[in-house]
């Protein structure tokens, strides 16, 4: 598994610590394996005030078939989104950012488009009132700092699996979107996309 650590002081600068999966023999070198990692296609949109982090996670979902709009600052990631919210299948913001926290950006998404799934990165431990604001928000996923390559890419292919069942105008965090069986909402692509 990949991960990365992120340790910031004041005054000290920020330190990254990449960690990659062990290249097996006969892969080649400088290239994450990721033909067991699920994959997809769909527009993200990636907010994380870390530049190494956005730049990271736009490889990565790329190298897995996305197509990547990555932003290190949270105010011009939602000029871009209010521009066309409705170009977006999947939007995924880091929760401690200056200017505009995930929660705020989320905010802001959920006001302009009410469809397009949210996954929330954050290090922080959830407490009973973050996750009743998520669900508020209707925040679909939360992945946890440091994040971990395979991880995301099943809660990224997850996420958008999940969007691409629910029927419009209903949430993706209602219960009756999570339905099996016969009568279960097909999946397939949104309107609009």
């Amino acid at each position: 598994k990949g991960a990365i650590n992120v340790a910031s002081r004041p005054g000290n600068g920020t330190t990254f610590d990449l960690y990659f999966p062990r290249l097996g023999t006969g892969t080649e070198r400088g290239r994450l394996p990721m033909e067991n990692m699920p994959s997809g296609t769909g527009h993200i949109l990636f907010v994380d005030d870390e530049e190494k982090i956005t730049g990271f996670a736009e490889v990565v979902l790329e190298r897995l078939g996305y197509s990547v709009a990555g932003y290190s600052d949270s105010l011009e990631a939602l000029r871009q989104f209010r521009k066309t919210p409705e170009a977006y299948d999947l939007i995924i913001t880091d929760q401690s950012m200056p200017n505009l926290t995930g929660l705020g950006f989320s905010s802001e998404v959920r006001s302009l488009n009410k469809q397009v799934p949210i996954m929330l990165i954050t290090g922080h431990e959830d407490d009973t009132s973050r996750t009743a604001r998520y669900q508020e928000l209707g925040i679909t996923s939360i992945v946890r700092k440091p994040i971990d390559v395979l991880s995301l890419a099943q809660a990224v292919a997850d996420a958008l699996q999940v969007a691409r069942a629910t029927p419009p105008n209903r949430p993706a965090s209602d219960p009756a979107s999570s339905r099996s069986g016969p009568d279960a909402p097909a999946a397939g692509p949104r309107p609009g996309n």
